[in-house]
């Protein structure tokens, strides 16, 4: 009787091929991570830099016409004001003579700033 020696080799065969198609799909699904990752970072660029134009705003506003509130809807933004010549924070801008300043909108870690002056 003859043996056949080929016996066994389609499924060596096919791990092989599976092995390749998974190694594909894995390396892939890598390069889809980093591409969603960078679309989040830039997503939460934008709201810092939306926060930030809102504090700019706040503060001219509060220049011009007096003390008033700035709340965000998302409470992951938040807003920072400071004097540029002093570099310090400020509690508000109504009535200081402020020459310049830099309003700084932060989202989830992201920070974005507007710098403004005379």
């Amino acid at each position: 009787m003859k043996q056949n020696k080929q016996q066994g080799s389609i499924i060596v065969f096919t791990v092989l091929l599976l092995s390749v198609m998974m190694t594909i799909v894995l390396a892939s699904l890598g390069g889809f991570a980093v591409t969603q990752r960078s679309a989040a970072q830039v997503t939460e660029a934008a709201v810092a830099l939306f926060g930030a134009d809102s504090a700019a705003e706040f503060c001219l506003y509060e220049a011009r016409r007096g003390p008033a509130d700035l709340v965000f809807v998302d409470p992951d933004i938040s807003y920072e004001l400071i004097d540029i010549a002093t570099d310090t924070p400020l509690s508000n801008c109504e009535n200081q003579g402020i020459a310049a300043f830099r309003a700084q909108g932060i989202y989830r870690g992201t920070g974005r700033a507007l710098e403004l002056g005379q």
